[in-house]
């Protein structure tokens, strides 16, 4: 008798405790699937730069959540969304950028060749000299001073 006493009364714990294992039926959740737009890039400024230039595209589509976006150059994705807009977005082009076209994806829609970005070798100063009578390791006002290096372009210095 003590057995089945202790029995019931466990029996009446746990349905106090449980009840949500009783059969009852659900309805479905109301949910609604978003369908994403593709995005339409109307224009790249810089179309060339070196790797960390601040890339701008515009267009339409883009939405307003950063971590939606990636943008390719080639096979590398710029890890920086650093501005997000619907019309426009600012993405940093990555260290492993190479020369080739760009991609760009929101959510699930990925739009192939949108535009081609040529990336220029950095620049590397390899010496720094002056006509200074102090030494070539200083330079007053008015001194010439001569650097010497490789990829020097028109702006990178």
């Amino acid at each position: 008798m003590k057995f089945f006493y202790s029995n019931i009364h466990f029996t009446w714990q746990y349905l106090l405790v449980f009840p949500h294992f009783s059969p009852v039926v659900s309805k479905t959740p109301k949910y609604r699937v978003y369908d994403y737009p593709v995005p339409v890039v109307e224009s790249i400024y810089p179309t060339d730069g070196y790797v960390t230039t601040q890339v701008v595209i515009t267009g339409t589509n883009f939405g307003d959540r950063a971590e939606a976006v990636k943008v390719f150059f080639g096979e590398a994705q710029s890890n920086k969304v650093l501005d997000c807009k619907n019309n426009r977005l600012v993405v940093e082009v990555p260290e492993t950028a190479v020369t080739g076209n760009l991609s760009l994806q929101i959510y699930n829609k990925k739009v192939e060749n949108i535009g081609h970005y040529t990336v220029l070798p950095t620049p590397r100063v390899i010496t720094v000299t002056s006509d200074s009578e102090d030494g070539e390791g200083v330079a007053d006002t008015g001194d010439k001073v001569t650097i010497t290096g490789e990829n020097f372009w028109y702006g990178s210095i």
